[in-house]
C-alpha cells in the first residue's frame, strides 16, 4: 500500500519542524530577542552605593552626588550612567583622554552630543553637560 502526503499534511510537518528547532535552540536565545534593558534611578549616593558593587569601580563618583541613573542592557556589553554633584571628581581618579569605543546605548537622560575628549576613570570615560556628569563603559554590570 502506497502512503500519499497531501501539502496540507507537508505544511504542517514543516511548521511543527521549525516550532521544534526553536525549542532546541533553547530560551537563552529567546530572552536575549526579548531581554529588556535594564535602568534604575537612586536619589542620592547612599542608596546608590549597594548597586556600585555591581559596576565597574565607580571612586569618581563623589558622596553628595544625587539623581545617579545607570541603564545597561543584558544583550549588550556596557554600561550607561550619570549623577549630578557640586564637588569636582575626586583627585587622580580621572586623566584626560579620548573617549574610546561606545557601548551603544542610549536613553532619553543622555546627552545627543557627546565629546571626543573625556575623563578616563578605570574602564569607565566620563564628561560633563548641563550640570550633569555622564559616563559609559563596555563592562556589563555583574
Amino acid at each position: 500500500m502506497q502512503r500519499v502526503w497531501s501539502s496540507a499534511r507537508i505544511l504542517s510537518f514543516a511548521a511543527l519542524s521549525v516550532v521544534g528547532v526553536i525549542g532546541l535552540a533553547g530560551c537563552g536565545t529567546v530572552n536575549t530577542l526579548i531581554a529588556e534593558p535594564k535602568s534604575a534611578i537612586y536619589p542620592t549616593y547612599k542608596e546608590f552605593a549597594p548597586e556600585a558593587a555591581k559596576l565597574a569601580p565607580t571612586p569618581f563618583i563623589p558622596e553628595d552626588s544625587t539623581n545617579i541613573r545607570i541603564k545597561s542592557h543584558p544583550s549588550t556589553p556596557g554600561t550607561l550612567i550619570t549623577f549630578h554633584t557640586d564637588s569636582p571628581l575626586p583627585e587622580g581618579a580621572c586623566k584626560a583622554g579620548e573617549r574610546p569605543e561606545s557601548p551603544g546605548l542610549n536613553d532619553t537622560w543622555w546627552p545627543t552630543e557627546v565629546p571626543k575628549e573625556v575623563q578616563i576613570c578605570g574602564d569607565w570615560s566620563i564628561f560633563t553637560a548641563g550640570g550633569n556628569y555622564y559616563g559609559e563603559t563596555l563592562v556589563s554590570p555583574k
